[in-house]
């Protein structure tokens, strides 16, 4: 078959895991001419597939693995794919995004999609290559950590340019914000859908392939690569790019912090007085040993930190996200930089959302201060705020399903009905899904795309960089320049109903 549109491998995978056989399709050419890739084919896959009474952990749920038409391609960037299913959290559309290498493998392996449905009988993976793609065994790799997961599958294939993605014990247990690790130590993090893995025994995917992608017109594509290329050498963005190069996301800390919307104390405030302890500056000059980027990208936000002694040493590893930074570190009182370091680092070996992992403990302190939790009740843990030690048990508890760790796992809304009381009111979530680093107080338009956004408290779908950062000439062209002085008011709500309508169109596509 020789698929009508450029862009695309022209073939997905429709895997019945119960029976145990992996069926290879031609790609819908309706699917790319009506939604694209991505999302908006995931979209229509988990529409068709399930419906209100479909349990998120039962057979009949879809796990579905997307790549859109810009993936692997020469486009910066180009290494994103994502992962959607009927979210455990929530129990509506859940979808988590990732970078790195694997989405690109996936392409060249000769697949744009991997819909999973059913349950395996056994642990099993998909292998994919070259066209091909076989369920394997994976009896070995179960109860694993990821790393260790990768590691083996590259032995098992004698090839160490394979790529995965997988789960870890979290996700094997369920855990209902369990996560999906790609290269090691890049997320598909939010919505729980490395648990609906883990429920279909599904230890994750691996792809190497050598297959190209074309391109419709190559002298208009690369063309249009350079003028994007172009677009970041424009003044504009220098200061932002060059910060975004040097600190990665770490830099939004201080940044965040300065404008009162870093999530302190559960939510309690937004504004950390210790954010200098965990910000960019410190990590970069005494933690960062190398930086990376994912497929194409022409920034290369990733850094790779190392700590030399302590009781968090570790070896080279990648360094936490700003959202790690915000929900180990401000959300729980925590100014230990080495241990914000060792909780994201055990959180993507044991598959699990940095985020809805940190703010389920800060969750869990605030109701200790209260009063409504005891140490009894957390199994003698003293769960008073910046307790680092505390929170290193609870993440190992967590990911076992083990005493107190058992119901946190559950994440905060279903921890705040199972204990009752007063409780909910210390459950920062949209949906079942706990807030990521934003604070709505301090930035308007973010409460409204915590409000419309299907995926929960996300701020992922329409956040505006245009008044969070301040871009007058963007705000002018996008909005009129009668608008532009109240859009980029941060406090105000007027005008931010369009900017959230704008933002949306603008990340769907």
């Amino acid at each position: 078959m020789t698929f009508p549109y450029k862009g695309y491998a022209g073939f997905y995978l429709d895997v019945d895991l119960t029976k145990g056989k992996v069926h290879k399709k031609e790609l819908e050419k309706e699917w790319t001419r009506l939604y694209l890739g991505g999302s908006g084919v995931a979209a229509k896959i988990l529409w068709d597939r399930t419906g209100p009474d479909t349990d998120p952990l039962g057979p009949d749920n879809v796990l579905i693995v997307g790549t859109g038409p810009l993936t692997g391609v020469m486009f910066s960037p180009s290494g994103r794919m994502m992962f959607a299913a009927k979210g455990p959290l929530t129990g509506v559309w859940a979808e988590s995004h990732v970078g790195g290498f694997l989405g690109p493998e996936i392409k060249y392996s000769g697949f744009d999609f991997v819909v999973f449905n059913g349950r395996s009988k056994k642990p099993v993976y998909l292998s994919l290559r070259d066209g091909e793609a076989e369920l394997l065994d994976a009896a070995h790799l179960w109860g694993r950590e990821t790393n260790v997961t990768t590691e083996m599958i590259r032995e098992d294939h004698k090839d160490p340019t394979v790529e995965t993605g997988v789960i870890g014990p979290a996700g094997e247990n369920k855990v209902l914000y369990g996560s999906i690790i790609v290269d090691f130590y890049r997320a598909a993090g939010r919505a729980g859908l490395g648990a609906v893995l883990g429920s279909k025994n599904v230890k994750g995917i691996a792809a190497s392939g050598s297959q190209g992608i074309e391109a419709h017109d190559m002298d208009k594509f690369l063309e249009a690569n350079d003028q994007e290329m172009e677009k970041l050498r424009d003044p504009l963005w220098t200061e932002s790019l060059t910060s975004l190069r040097k600190y990665g996301t770490t830099d939004l800390v201080a940044i965040i912090n300065e404008i009162g919307r870093l999530p302190t104390k559960n939510h309690w405030t937004g504004f950390y007085e210790d954010a200098d302890d965990i910000g960019p500056e410190i990590i970069a000059e005494k933690y960062r040993i190398a930086q990376e980027a994912c497929h194409g990208c022409a920034i290369g936000c990733k850094y790779i930190i190392r700590v030399n002694e302590g009781k968090y040493s570790t070896g080279p590893v990648g360094g936490p996200e700003y959202e790690t930074l915000m929900a180990f570190g401000s959300n729980c009182l925590n100014n230990d930089i080495e241990s914000v370091f060792h909780l994201g680092k055990r959180c993507d070996l044991l598959g699990m959302d940095t985020i809805s992992c940190g703010k389920t403990i800060g969750f869990a302190m605030e109701l200790y201060e209260q009063g409504i939790i005891s140490a009894k009740d957390a199994d003698g843990l003293d769960l008073s705020w910046g307790n680092d030690e505390a929170q290193v048990e609870l993440v190992e508890k967590i990911a076992k399903r083990e005493g107190f760790g058992d119901m946190l796992a559950n994440g905060v809304r279903k921890a705040a009905e199972a204990i009752g009381g007063e409780a909910w009111r210390y459950a920062v979530h949209v949906k079942g899904l706990e807030a990521s680093g934003q604070d709505p107080r301090a930035h308007q338009s973010i409460g409204l795309t915590y409000a419309t956004n299907v995926r929960g408290a996300d701020h992922l779908r329409s956040i505006s960089c245009v008044e969070e950062l301040g871009y007058p000439e963007i705000a002018a062209a996008r909005f009129g320049k009668d608008k532009a002085d109240v859009v980029l008011d941060i406090m105000s709500p007027v005008h931010k109903g369009q900017v959230v309508w704008d933002m949306e169109d603008l990340y769907a596509i």
